[in-house]
């Protein structure tokens, strides 16, 4: 097992310098260094970017006269401001000695107070295989998931249900994820349910919806969100 990681650092300056000398004698100089600097560190799966502006300024002194030179500088005082930065997953580990990347969530649509959806584990274009248990259930949940989005607009209780459920035939479950990291960590499950889930949302809060299948079941089922309390 190896592991790798890289650092690459860049800027890019101008320096500008304006000297006034008084009869060729003595005089003071300002230095003016507006600069763009950039920055990426890469390891594992992880890539950390961020881009800064600033400049560098710097005064000095010159004494010429004759055989006697005297010089007196001061600074450079720095002033940076950050432009931006950001997050990426790499697709391909740098080394071998990395832990797996979080699954990725990947919502089938948004859901509001009052929908009813339809959907189906097993032929869904964003049904995924990637969560195969979760932080307050035991159980084997290798089968395929489907996950959806919900904010909620109101404090209060909200209800998550299957309607006309069969699970003697499939046997479905509802987790909610805490979505703050727009990722799908079971370990971030606050909720969750056998036929129906009830939980208090944060209002403005991201949250994940996933019906995901027990011990391998996989189909259809029609999902309601009721917000009434």
């Amino acid at each position: 097992d190896f592991n790798l990681s890289a650092e690459l650092g860049a800027k890019v300056y101008i320096e500008v310098e304006a000297r006034v000398m008084l009869y060729g004698t003595a005089g003071p100089s300002f230095g003016a260094a507006p600069y763009l600097r950039a920055q990426a560190e890469a390891e594992c799966y992880d890539l950390d970017w961020s881009a800064h502006a600033g400049v560098d300024l710097s005064a000095a002194i010159h004494l010429d006269i004759f055989v006697f030179e005297l010089e007196k500088s001061w600074g450079p005082w720095s002033f940076e401001s950050e432009l931006g930065s950001g997050h990426y997953e790499l697709d391909t580990a740098l080394g071998t000695d990395c832990e797996d990347p979080p699954p990725e969530c990947a919502p089938g649509s948004v859901l509001t107070c009052g929908d009813i959806v339809f959907g189906n584990t097993a032929t869904d274009d964003t049904a995924t295989n990637e969560l195969h248990g979760y932080a307050l259930s035991v159980g084997n949940y290798e089968a395929a998931e489907v996950a959806y989005s919900f904010v909620a607009d109101q404090a209060g209780p909200v209800e998550i249900g299957f309607r006309n459920q069969q699970p003697t035939l499939i046997n479905h479950d509802i987790f909610i994820l805490d979505g703050s990291s727009n990722q799908c960590l079971p370990s971030e499950t606050v909720a969750w349910g056998l036929n129906r889930v009830t939980f208090e949302p944060i209002p403005g809060k991201t949250y994940f919806v996933v019906v995901d299948g027990y011990d391998g079941d996989e189909g259809a089922f029609e999902l309601a969100v009721d917000c009434s309390g």
